[in-house]
């Protein structure tokens, strides 16, 4: 028999289960057609999927939304890179190589993004799954998102934790991030366009949990800089402001990243330059 103090945890926690379920599949119906944003639409997030056979191998999420890990099954040549130190362990009969995939695309990956220079492919040698875990160094949730070829995604460099290996990585520039005092910098992901090129998938994470931003046409959001996560790339956004001329100038609001709808914006939960200018106001400093 349970107890009555017993009863309501499980009910509390029966009826958060049902709220996120229910909030995911709110989510999924949008992306399945219910509001309509033609080809630009972004494809449905996942938690957790049986892979297609091809590139892209089964997965699942956990521990998130604090901690979360991707833990990936990987069958006979199914491959994924990842970027420097994402990986949480594998299984010793996986095949590891690290390329740069190009000498002067990783040069300029690494200068100008918190991407390392060097991709490390991970290849499943055997008919049986391989397990291998990847994770961000920062704490928060995972998503993956579909890539079909010819959809091209803006994804910020911190939120990069791996992908499947048909899937591009490239370094772009936003010079008007320069107004937003912010890396100027971001990637673009693409699958490999081929005559029988196959869907891919990248995973993301975020810092602290994550939102996704469903803006209806006629109206528009201003994101602030260090939230954004990640967005269909066919999504331009322009450079705003919050508030008026005296907000702008007495204020700490800066800049604003501003997307007009119909379209889709991924956003942190939490903002990392704002948490590194604290911890650098706050850490204590040695004493000479």
């Amino acid at each position: 028999m349970f107890s009555r103090k017993t009863k309501r945890k499980t009910n509390r926690r029966t009826r958060r289960e049902s709220q996120t379920y229910k909030s995911y599949e709110y989510y999924s119906n949008i992306s399945q057609g219910s509001i309509k944003y033609d080809k630009n639409t972004m494809n449905e997030i996942s938690l957790e999927g049986n892979g297609d056979g091809k590139m892209i191998p089964y997965f699942k999420i956990i521990n998130g939304p604090s901690y979360a890990t991707v833990v990936i099954n990987l069958l006979k040549d199914q491959e994924v890179y990842d970027q420097k130190g994402a990986v949480n362990y594998a299984d010793s009969s996986i095949d590891v190589k690290t390329k740069t995939g190009g000498i002067l695309k990783g040069l300029f990956r690494s200068a100008l993004t918190s991407q390392s220079f060097f991709m490390t492919y991970y290849k499943g040698s055997r008919e049986k799954p391989s397990s291998i875990a990847f994770a961000s160094s920062l704490p928060g949730d995972m998503f993956s998102v579909l890539i079909k070829p010819g959809s091209r995604y803006l994804i910020s460099s911190d939120s990069f934790v791996c992908a499947t290996n048909n899937v591009i990585l490239e370094t772009v520039s936003r010079f008007k991030n320069i107004f937003q005092g912010a890396s100027i910098f971001l990637s673009i992901a693409t699958v490999k366009e081929s005559q029988y090129a196959n869907d891919g998938m990248i995973w993301i994470a975020s810092f602290g949990g994550y939102e996704r931003l469903v803006i209806p046409e006629g109206e528009s959001v201003k994101i602030e800089n260090g939230l954004f996560c990640l967005s269909n790339a066919n999504f331009d956004y322009s450079i705003a402001k919050m508030g008026g001329l005296k907000t702008f100038f007495l204020g700490d609001s800066g800049f604003f990243m501003k997307y007009d709808g119909p379209c889709e914006v991924y956003v942190h939960g939490r903002n990392l330059n704002q948490y590194l200018q604290f911890i650098g106001k706050n850490i204590e400093r040695p004493s000479k």
